[in-house]
């Protein structure tokens, strides 16, 4: 327990390094790709070429949104990899490539017991598009739960990936994360 309240206090005063804004509730563009409307306040943390967003902190819950990601472009930038080495999306993928991709994309981020279930349609900003669910635990031994959505449109893939701590934070605004994947429109 020792070690995970550490390892849990590091990650926070990791994530309050971060560069953090307050985005309002109102409709947020995602890159040129789409649109979403928030219900409530939340912490958007820039990062890349990703947009990811917080509430009580990244190492508790993280909504992010991939915008246009095109032919080979890596969907998780992974420390220690080479270039060849990122998960990168393919054209060619199938919603089961991406829910493999999104596998290997947190395999590489140090967690264990990755689980990617239930692969269904589900529409994306009125596409035809995919969702499933993800489960796995950090090396503190802490579950997370998680949810992708997403579609592919003129070659491109835009998605977006809530997590939560199993224990209260993804039951405490998977609603809202719901409210927010209805919202979708696209560019």
């Amino acid at each position: 327990m020792k070690k995970f309240s550490i390892a849990l206090a590091l990650a926070l005063v990791l994530a309050a390094c971060a560069p953090f804004a307050m985005i309002e509730a109102k409709r947020q563009t995602i890159g040129d790709s789409y649109s979403v409307l928030p219900t409530g306040a939340w912490n958007k943390a820039g990062f890349d070429k990703f947009e990811t967003w917080t509430v009580d902190g990244l190492a508790l819950q993280l909504l992010r949104f991939y915008a246009g990601i095109k032919d080979g472009d890596a969907i998780f930038v992974l420390r220690g990899r080479k270039d060849d080495q990122q998960p990168k999306f393919r054209v060619r993928m199938t919603p089961s490539d991406i829910m493999e991709l999104v596998a290997d994309g947190l395999s590489g981020l140090k967690i264990t017991d990755i689980k990617t279930t239930h692969l269904r349609p589900h529409k994306f900003g009125g596409l035809p598009g995919f969702r499933f669910d993800i489960s796995y635990f950090n090396t503190g031994g802490l579950a997370y739960r998680g949810v992708v959505v997403g579609a592919v449109k003129d070659k491109e893939l835009n998605m977006i990936l809530f997590r939560g701590t199993k224990l209260h934070y993804f039951d405490s605004k998977i609603d809202e994360v719901e409210q927010i994947i209805q919202s979708v429109r696209m560019s």
